[in-house]
């Protein structure tokens, strides 16, 4: 991440040391543009998902078998923008992708919103998670280098409120809305939001990065081409597998095309991640394979936990919401928890806890998806225990990059997390609607979601033995270890 001592202009860091060193009541655009632009990427996280079905409905879009892409092509937005996020602020400041984050975004929704046809809407969804990668990194630019450190720990907090808040109403509003006036509406009332942030943070932002030159080159970047490889590779694999496994029979013709996509992602892969991360080795490759199970599962629980209900039990979609929900809420407790300075457990030991919450999780969801009995408390209690274990771990991993990285890689060894999280969300969403095309209206629902929910199971077990390999990390907060 770009630091004020990595600011070649003189005048351009002044600046920000000195913006940085006023009260936060000094800043209440730019902090309110952040706050709505967090607003507005929360709720379309969490209320687009319950909004889905309805969007691949029969009755609307149709093409229910290109379920999962409207989530594969989100990611892989996020993929390769995470990569141009990280070169534009640290060549220029955060003004130029942050705008470009809130246009692609916007027009992302714009399209989605106005799609007649699903190919349209993948579109959309595409230019939206661009437009979210540049959004997420440079927003946590601005945080760094416009605040003090006292006023960051506040701030984060405030966001936390900021996404937690779409967490809870998101999907129950979203359900009602699609099943009222119109999945549609789900993507044009983030619209008002995304230009609310616009007009409130390009005053601030201009006037602290327009000062600044370019930045001197990195030694050696993180290469665009790479990120652009590897989301080229995700959708030819989930391309292949998809349509490999189509009407009830193998077709051979497009194993070349999987093998092809897999090809181009281990080629590409290596230039994102830190040295040797493919051997999953103790300490950051290690925690990089956690944070790759761990956020693929949680996405997949997310994105298909709705289509469950709704198909299988027959819950309207403002119901079905209330599990996402409930998932909110346990995501908010695990990240609570995590961060408490009495929790006297080492980085690695909250890795690995969380970890073991999201198996006992995803195992009450598969089995409830396996069950021809409609036992609804059983689901929640899965999805509760699988967000506690990803909201416990996840900052966990985050913060174990950081105390296990140099100081001068610090940046990139978190950019490779980010990545890895993106990546593990598109390919684990790829596998599931790989199942789900397979096994959908061949075999019965309990089977179908069985397999798909019992693939998540796997990987969140295997983060389970990686967490075991990280090796002993200290934790700054409490002093652990």
């Amino acid at each position: 991440m770009t630091q004020l001592d990595s600011v070649p202009n003189a005048a351009a860091a002044a600046n920000l040391k000195e913006f940085a060193a006023r009260p936060i009541t000094q800043k209440m655009p730019l902090t309110v543009s952040l706050m709505v632009g967090v607003v507005a990427v929360a709720f379309e996280s969490f209320a687009v998902t319950a909004a889905m079905p309805s969007v691949f409905s029969p009755e609307q879009l149709g093409h229910v078998r290109w379920y999962a892409w409207a989530f594969t092509m989100f990611m892989i937005g996020q993929v390769f923008a995470t990569v141009v996020a990280g070169r534009l602020c640290d060549r220029s400041g955060a003004f130029q992708p942050l705008g470009l984050g809130l246009a692609f975004f916007g027009a992302g929704l714009v399209m989605a919103a106005t799609s007649t046809h699903a190919l349209g809407f993948l579109a959309g969804r595409l230019v939206q998670g661009f437009g979210g990668g540049l959004l997420t990194v440079t927003v946590m630019v601005v945080l760094a280098e416009a605040y003090a450190g006292p006023q960051r720990a506040n701030l984060m907090a405030i966001f936390a409120a900021c996404y937690m808040g779409p967490a809870f109403v998101g999907p129950i509003v979203a359900g009602w809305m699609a099943s009222t006036i119109g999945w549609r509406w789900v993507f044009w009332v983030i619209v008002p939001f995304v230009a609310a942030s616009a007009v409130l943070g390009v005053r601030p932002l201009w006037q602290l990065y327009a000062r600044r030159a370019g930045n001197r080159a990195e030694a050696n970047p993180v290469p665009i081409w790479a990120a652009g490889l590897v989301a080229v590779g995700t959708t030819l694999i989930q391309a292949g597998s998809q349509y490999m496994v189509n009407e009830n029979r193998i077709r051979v013709a497009f194993i070349p095309l999987v093998l092809f996509g897999v090809a181009v992602t281990a080629f590409a892969l290596p230039y994102l991640m830190p040295p040797n991360a493919w051997r999953l080795t103790k300490g950051l490759p290690a925690v990089i394979g956690v944070r790759f199970a761990m956020a693929g599962a949680f996405y997949v629980c997310q994105s298909f936990v709705i289509l469950l209900l709704k198909e299988q039990r027959g819950m309207p979609a403002s119901q079905a919401g209330i599990a996402l929900a409930v998932g909110a809420a346990g995501y908010g407790i695990g990240v609570f928890l995590q961060g408490r300075t009495w929790m006297r457990l080492r980085r690695d030991q909250m890795i690995f806890i969380g970890a073991l919450a999201a198996v006992i999780g995803l195992a009450a969801m598969t089995t409830y998806a396996a069950l021809t009995a409609d036992i609804y408390p059983l689901m929640l209690l899965g999805i509760s225990f699988t967000a506690l274990g990803m909201g416990f771990s996840v900052s966990s991993t985050s913060l174990a990059i950081v105390t296990l990285s140099p100081a001068e890689r610090i940046g990139r060894n978190t950019s490779s997390l980010q990545v890895a999280e993106y990546l593990g969300s598109a390919f684990l969403a790829g596998v599931a609607g790989t199942i789900y095309a397979a096994l959908h209206g061949r075999t019965s629902s309990q089977a179908t979601f069985g397999w798909l929910f019992g693939v998540q199971l796997v990987f969140v077990v295997a983060a389970v033995w990686l967490a075991l390999r990280i090796g002993p990390v200290r934790n700054e907060a409490s002093g652990a270890g």
